[in-house]
């Protein structure tokens, strides 16, 4: 399963995204590959992550987007150079994208 609800039992304790000391819980985690799940989430601010390479217990976010409609075929599958793993969707709960953008200065990696 690539999108993970926030009301399904395997939805992850740490399933958000920590920013300005704040935890915010997403409503859905997408992770790729996306198979053939059908993801269709309107005003859907998302964050993308990988896994920090050296500390496999902490995640890196390297980009993100908010999107009108978010759908299998028009969510990025790289951003910023990288190949993200998972995806925090957030359509409910508010998500400051903004300040998030404004203070995260990702950097573009390529190899």
């Amino acid at each position: 399963m690539s999108i993970i609800d926030k009301h399904n039992n395997n939805f992850p304790s740490d399933g958000g995204v920590t920013f300005d000391g704040n935890f915010y819980k997403a409503d859905y985690i997408i992770k790729f590959p996306i198979y053939n799940d059908d993801i269709n989430l309107d005003n859907c601010t998302c964050v993308f992550s990988i896994l920090n390479r050296s500390n496999l217990y902490l995640r890196q976010y390297v980009g993100a987007k908010l999107y009108d409609n978010l759908n299998k075929d028009n969510i990025i599958e790289s951003i910023n150079g990288y190949l993200p793993e998972t995806v925090f969707c957030f359509t409910d709960t508010y998500f400051p994208l903004s300040e998030f953008l404004e203070k995260s200065n990702f950097q573009h990696y390529s190899r």
